[in-house]
Order: C-alpha cells, then structure tokens, then sequence
C-alpha cells in the first residue's frame, strides 16, 4: 500500500546532499515505527560490506517521545554510534573522528588499539555528530540517516528541536526522516504560540510529507504469525474480522489482544482441552476476549453493558452499538452468547486486572462444556448443520414457543429473538423483525416481574415462619 513511499525514501537515500528532510505521519499507533523499523532494518541487511579503512554508519534510529534537551538527544544518537566507531576501520578514522569530539573526560576510546587511549568525557556533542555525518568524510561509508520518531512526543520546545534538526539537515549532507502524527504536532505549536513558525520552519525544512496508509488486516496477520500460537493461528481470521470491525486503527491494540489471548488459555485447567467441546468453547472466548481486550484498552466503558439485560436507556444505547458493530461477525463465525461460555463481565475483569478470577469455578459453571443435549434453538443456531426437513421443524417449533412466551430464562429469550432476527436478515426465514423485538422486550419483563414476585413471596414467608422480636 506504501510503494510510492517506500521507492520516494529509497531515492531519498540516494540523494548526495538532500538539504530537506522527509516527514512519515499518521495516527498514533497506525503503525508508523513498525513501517520505518522494518524499513531501516532492510537498508541495514542491503549495505554492502566496507573496507577495513573505513567505518560502516547505518541509519540511527531514536525516539523523542519525553525527550527534553538536545542533549538527551545527543546522548541517545552517542549511545548508537558508539559501537560503530569500534568497527575494523576506526583506527584510520582517527583525524576525522578526534575532530569532532569534545575531550575532556573518564571515557578512553583507543582508536589505535596501542593500550593508550584517549579521553572522551562526551563521546560526541552535537557538532560533533554532524561532523561525523558529513558526506565528504572518506571513511566513512554506509546510510546517513538519522530517522526521529514521536517527534509530537517531545517535550523540547519546538523552535530549539527544529533548530537542531535543521542544523543536521543543512550542515552534514545527511538524510533526516521525521515519524510524528502531524495533527498533534500542529496541536502542540498552537499550544506553544509557535503556528505560523512551525507552518514556515515546516516549508523550509520538510521536503515532501507522507502519510501512511495501513493495511490492518495485513500486520495483524504478522503480528499472529510471529506469536506462533496455535489457538490464535487456528483462530486467525475471526480476530482480524473483529478488530478491523471494531475500526479501533491502533496496532498496539492487536498486539495487547493477542497477548491477552494466550494469557487467558495459560490460565484455564489443562484437562479442559479433553472436553468433547473444547474447540467451540476456545473459538468463543478468543471472540469474547477480543471484544473485551479492543474496547476496554480503548477506554470505551460502554462495553460493560454489552450483552447485558438490565440497563439503562443510555446504556442501552451504547450496547446497541456494539451489538451493530460486532454481531455481524459473531452471527458468521456462529458465536454464541457469552453467558453460554464465560459471562462477559468476567472476561472484561480479566483484561482490567490482568487475571482471571477463579477460573476452575468458571470453567464447571461453562454450560458449553457441560456433557449435555443440545436444545432446539442451538440446533437452529447451527442451522448450516441441518437438512431443510430439519431446519424447517426446529423453526417451526422454536417460532412458536418463542411468539407464546413460553421461554424461562432471560438468556434463552436473548438467544431466540437473536436467531430470528439473523435467519431474517439472511432470508431464510420470512418474519416481522418489530413484532420479534416486541415480544423479546414483553417476554423479558414478564420473567423479570416473575422472579421479582417469587423473591417477594419468599421473603414474606421468611417474615410468616420467623416472626422478628
């Protein structure tokens, strides 16, 4: 998706003195410093191998993010270099090198490898960095590059950071690329009082500026393919479907999902996997967990209420999109409610507090797992299982007991209403889907005023067989 970034940068290497710097942006994790690190890593892998007079530089990554002087910049670029300078060529490099540098030191640096060493407090200072850079030092070879992430992140004011970066850009002939989610960047010099500086310092220092385009569904199936996980990997394609329709754009979110995954299976009894139906139960809480994991890490509390009976109209209202959200996905990979596996508030518990509570008592109260007759309504909500002879009887019946009210549990009536609506939606069955929510909303308030009555009725015969003082 980013091949006319990726050939722009490649030419940009090329370049002999650019006098501009490049600009990558996006939206925080979009996947910006897993696009450059890569990037970097392949013009790493394809330089070709130096004479022994001379030094190897390769592209210098650092991330501002918190970053509040120059210097801690500078300390950061010394922190890389400092290993290249004792590549098999440092010894020649010496004039060039001693040049830069600032002596005055406890550091010794034996550049002539004679066991005397030369003192370096500071390594290298920022002119000496540059000099170090520079293009018509003929040992060194190799990419000047110095690529600077979370540029929106710094915390150095910004006319004293593009300063510096424009002393770079100008002075040493290298290459500079800028990685930084350009919206908070404007944000941050309107803060600062500095718009229109940063709007003409932009003009003058950034040459051309990218924006990113991201295939999700691409690097989360590189994310899954690098944690080597079987449940995940078997899984794959129900995850990827749920975060792209979560439209969280955040690959940090992915990566905390998938890591959620396999902590939450690491914490389950091991002989569950002989249960008859483990599989069903594992593709069902790797669905729940991804909800879980996407919309709490997001900061949306509204996912407390979903696939919750008893809430608020607001309430109800932010479950409902959820439900518009991610039920298409659950209906296609036939998920079935969470109260069937682990309830949903428990998996949610388990992502803010990073355990699960009790999981032996969970996994014995799990009616999935439980050695049981299918009831007609999970027949039906497995309908691609059944002949049309089948399907047709298991409808018929599961209709009428459902427009009766002849349903017990809240769940059950949940469930139904659930399957109906789908069958409709997918036209294999020909209903009224108002009257279907009208009778799901009328059979709930009847078994809520019930189990109300009876708790009543039992609290009244409490006070009849033990009269208080």
């Amino acid at each position: 998706m980013n091949t006319q970034l990726i050939s722009y940068l490649d030419e940009y290497l090329q370049m002999q003195t650019p006098q501009f710097a490049v600009m990558i942006t996006g939206k925080w994790g979009c996947g910006k410093t897993y696009f450059i690190k890569n990037i970097k890593d392949q013009w790493c892998s394809s330089n070709k191998n130096v004479s022994e007079n001379s030094i190897d530089l390769k592209p210098i990554y650092v991330s501002l993010n918190g970053l509040s002087s120059i210097n801690s910049i500078i300390r950061k670029v010394k922190t890389i270099l400092y290993p290249i300078l004792y590549s098999k060529g440092a010894t020649v490099a010496k004039t060039v090198i001693l040049s830069a540098l600032r002596i005055a030191s406890k550091s010794f640096l034996d550049l002539d490898k004679d066991g005397a060493g030369e003192d370096m407090n500071n390594l290298l200072d920022a002119e000496g960095i540059i000099e170090v850079f520079k293009s018509d030092s003929d040992t060194l070879e190799g990419n000047r590059v110095m690529i600077l992430d979370d540029v929106e992140r710094c915390k150095i004011p910004l006319d004293e950071l593009f300063g510096f970066i424009n002393s770079i850009v100008e002075h040493s002939n290298s290459k500079v690329i800028l990685i930084c989610d350009e919206e908070k960047l404007d944000q941050v010099a309107n803060k600062e009082g500095l718009a229109t500086e940063y709007k003409n310092f932009k003009e003058k220092l950034v040459g051309q500026t990218f924006a990113l385009k991201v295939n999700y569904a691409d690097i989360a199936g590189q994310f899954i393919d690098k944690l080597s996980n079987s449940i995940i990997n078997n899984n794959r394609d129900l995850i990827i479907d749920l975060f792209i329709a979560s439209k969280r754009e955040n690959l940090r979110l992915i990566r905390h999902c998938l890591i959620d995954i396999k902590r939450f299976f690491e914490q389950l009894p091991e002989n569950i996997k002989e249960n008859h139906n483990y599989d069903q139960f594992v593709k069902n809480i790797v669905a729940y967990v991804v909800m879980a994991s996407i919309e709490t890490r997001f900061g949306n509390n509204g996912i407390d209420y979903y696939q919750s009976y008893t809430i608020s109209d607001e309430a109800k209202k932010v479950s409902l999109e959820l439900e518009q959200r991610y039920n298409p996905i659950l209906e296609r990979y036939h998920i079935y409610g969470s109260s069937y596996t682990i309830p949903f508030k428990f998996l949610i518990e388990y992502i803010r507090n990073g355990f699960l509570t009790s999981p032996e008592y969970l996994i014995s109260e799990c009616r999935m797992l439980k050695s049981r007759n299918l009831t007609n309504w999970e027949k039906l909500w497995n309908s691609y299982h059944l002949s049309n002879a089948e399907f047709s009887e298991l409808l018929s019946k599961e209709k009428k007991r459902f427009y009766n009210k002849e349903l017990q549990y809240v769940f059950e009536v949940v469930h139904l209403s659930g399957i109906l609506l789908s069958l409709e939606k997918r036209q294999l069955a020909k209903l009224n889907r108002k009257h279907i929510v009208k009778v799901a909303k009328k059979t709930i308030e009847h078994i809520n005023t019930a189990f109300f009555v009876m708790n009543y009725l039992k609290n009244q015969l409490l006070l009849l067989t033990h009269p208080q003082d």
